[in-house]
């Protein structure tokens, strides 16, 4: 137990409303924005070699809207790490239920899974309507749904098909088996009985092959999080140049990874796009977590929106994209002038507000479902309980 607790203040643990705090956020709301940008302007524009009028702004926007599978890197980075930390305080303090923590992981990923997936279905129909064999729909059949609903889509024994052509969900099947994935390593081990270490290590095992080669080599990305949360702390130096120097390097190295990576989805591009990432992740919780920014800081504010709608735009931008797609389709896709990048940049906000409002009775009212759920499933719980004892 003493171990535990040197263990537990030994964690880079995010101090709540600090600097370091908005800066996570910040980072998942970026990053959210990279992926529509990434999947929208390909659908919106012709491809670079056909653009007739080229310049740096025009190199900069296609460079920026080629990143959405990298950014999803940094999703599966501060997954690692805020999951982890979940898992480990938890299991650290004596606290570990099963029920609990699955509890708020599938009313976290539910609560916005489950109407996106309605209107990814309302949006095929409505495009569908309209253009017929031109629009883009994918498959939508029960088996499908289920699949998608379940977290099954791209594991062993379950074609990736995206329910409705859904690209995103690409990702969410592995990141809810790396929910399961890392307790039970954990619980591995730190659990005391012999039986315990036996079935958790089985359910890893099983798990690991479930995910197959891809999946597990994108959870080394994802377990990056955790690296950064058990790294020892440093003394940041006195000396001011020595300070820039480490926190302006690994933005630097994270940046050039970025633009190196070009459209490449190796393992080797995903973990050192991760790795630097990371890097952030670290020195920014070193310089800033005991900081804190002033009451109403728009900062802060812009922060906090982004993160607080950030997952609900990455699951619900792309049948919008798909419907914009289909009604433009490839013969007339627009030059990037002037007025076509104003009307691309209108179509960006509308689509960000689209998700928003979304947001506003899903995303925003996780704590308030999460608790309904969780007093839903106790007083099942007892009554099953005093019904046996009846018995």
């Amino acid at each position: 137990m003493f171990e535990n607790r040197i263990l537990q203040r030994s964690m880079n643990l995010i101090n709540k409303d600090s600097l370091a705090s908005y800066y996570l956020d910040f980072f998942r709301g970026v990053a959210s924005i990279a992926v529509l940008l990434h999947h929208l302007r390909p659908g919106f524009f012709v491809q670079y070699e056909q653009v007739e009028h080229k310049n740096i702004l025009i190199q900069l926007l296609f460079l920026l809207s080629t990143k959405g599978y990298q950014a999803v890197m940094i999703f599966f980075v501060l997954s690692g790490f805020f999951i982890s930390a979940s898992v480990l305080k938890l299991i650290i303090r004596g606290e570990w239920s099963w029920k609990r923590y699955l509890t708020n992981r599938i009313v976290r990923l539910w609560i916005v899974l489950l109407p996106a997936l309605l209107l990814i279905y309302i949006w095929n129909i409505f495009s569908i309507a309209l253009y017929g064999d031109q629009a883009i729909v994918g498959e939508m059949s029960w088996e499908t749904l289920l699949t998608n609903i379940f977290f099954l889509q791209g594991l062993r024994g379950f074609p990736f098909i995206p329910f409705g052509h859904n690209e995103p969900l690409w990702s969410l099947s592995y990141e809810f088996w790396y929910y399961i994935l890392f307790p039970c390593i954990v619980l591995v081990l730190s659990s005391k009985k012999i039986l315990n270490k036996l079935i958790y290590g089985i359910l890893a095992i099983i798990i690991g092959i479930m995910l197959g080669k891809n999946g597990m080599l994108l959870f080394l990305v994802w377990l990056l999080g955790t690296v950064v949360l058990l790294l020892p702390r440093i003394n940041i130096p006195k000396n001011s140049i020595l300070k820039i120097g480490l926190l302006i390097a690994p933005i630097l190295m994270f940046f050039a990874a970025m633009v190196l990576s070009g459209r490449e989805k190796t393992f080797l591009i995903n973990f050192i796009v991760g790795l630097t990432f990371s890097a952030i992740v670290y020195t920014f919780i070193i310089f800033y977590n005991g900081k804190y920014l002033t009451k109403n800081s728009l900062f802060g504010r812009i922060s906090l929106i982004l993160a607080g709608f950030s997952y609900t735009l990455y699951l619900t931008h792309y049948p919008v994209n798909n419907f914009i797609k289909s009604f433009i389709g490839e013969r007339y896709l627009l030059q990037p002038t002037v007025a076509n990048i104003g009307l691309f940049i209108l179509t960006l906000i509308l689509i960000i507000s689209y998700a928003w409002l979304i947001s506003i009775v899903t995303e925003a009212k996780t704590d308030k479902v999460r608790s309904l759920v969780t007093r839903v499933t106790a007083g099942i719980f007892v009554r099953g309980k005093n019904q046996n004892e009846a018995i």
